[in-house]
This record gives structure tokens, sequence and C-alpha cells, in this order.
């Protein structure tokens, strides 16, 4: 007895991919859930269906759901560090203070790089675990994130106020 499948018409009809598409797809997807619906959005079924893999197959490529979350974060992290060098080195017209906080308002309000960090400041895990950590915090503590904001924001207090203690 052969029973036929019926394919919703809003999934994506599935389609082959490399391994690294499909963990990007993977990713991206995920990314796109939690950023329009918070850590509840990241079920593994609906994230299969809005990329057209199966269930299955996003444990193939990251092994547990939990492993997902991880590479999302450290995934959206990297972004979000790499977004930040870029906009803080673009030249700025006007006081370089007010410049700098509007630089790193308009990137955390970019690509849901506000609620990552939102999400992970409520989730209680701290940025120092696993790559995560790195990306936050560099590979041997300075270079990361943190250190991208923490440079500049140094440079500009003491062009104002003279050298600090």
């Amino acid at each position: 007895m052969n029973k036929k499948v019926s394919r919703d018409a809003s999934s994506p009809t599935r389609k082959r991919r490399s391994a690294g598409e499909a963990r990007r797809a993977i990713l991206d997807a995920a990314a796109s859930r939690l950023m329009n619906e918070g850590p509840d959005g990241l079920r593994l079924k609906s994230i299969a269906d809005d990329v057209g893999l199966s269930h299955s197959a996003i444990l193939h490529h990251f092994g547990s759901r939990e492993a997902l979350i991880e590479a999302v974060r450290v995934d959206g992290f990297a972004a979000l560090a790499e977004d930040l060098r870029q906009r803080l080195a673009e030249p700025t017209e006007g006081d370089p203070a007010i410049a700098f906080f509007e630089k790193v308002a308009q990137t955390l309000g970019e690509h849901g790089y506000g609620r990552l960090l939102a999400w992970q400041l409520m989730s209680g895990q701290l940025p120092s675990a696993g790559a995560v950590g790195e990306a936050v915090l560099g590979p041997d503590g300075s270079g990361g994130l943190l250190d991208g904001l923490a440079r500049p924001l140094h440079t500009l207090r003491t062009r104002r106020f003279g050298e600090c203690d």
C-alpha cells in the first residue's frame, strides 16, 4: 500500500545542498526564528521546515538542539563583533562620543543583534563559556567584541578628559 505524502504549499521544496550550504541555511533560519519569535521559536521541526530539510538533517549537522543553539550564539556574536568593528572604523562627523554610541545602537538594532544580546543576558549563560566567550572576549581575553568597544571608548575618554588612572 503506497501512501502519498502531501506537502504544505508554504514549505520550501527540499533540494540538495553541500554540507556548508545546509549548515548556513540552518543557522540563518534559526537566527531568523530567534529574532522574530525569541528562544521559543528555536524548534528543530520548524527550522527544518523553513529550509526544506528533515529534522534528522539538522541533528546530522549539529548533533543536538543545544549544539544548534550554541552555534547560533557563536555565529551571532561573531557577526555582531565584525559589524561593530566595521561600523566603528567608519569616519564620523560631530561629537565622536555621540557618534560612537549612535554606531553601537544602530548596529545592535540590525540583524537581531540586540535581541541576541538580551537573550544571552537573560539566559544566564555567561559569555566566557566556549566559543561565544571567544567572540565576546577574544581568544586571549582581548580583541573580541568587548575589546572592540572598550578601546575606542577609552580613546574618546582620554581625548576629552586627559589621561585617567
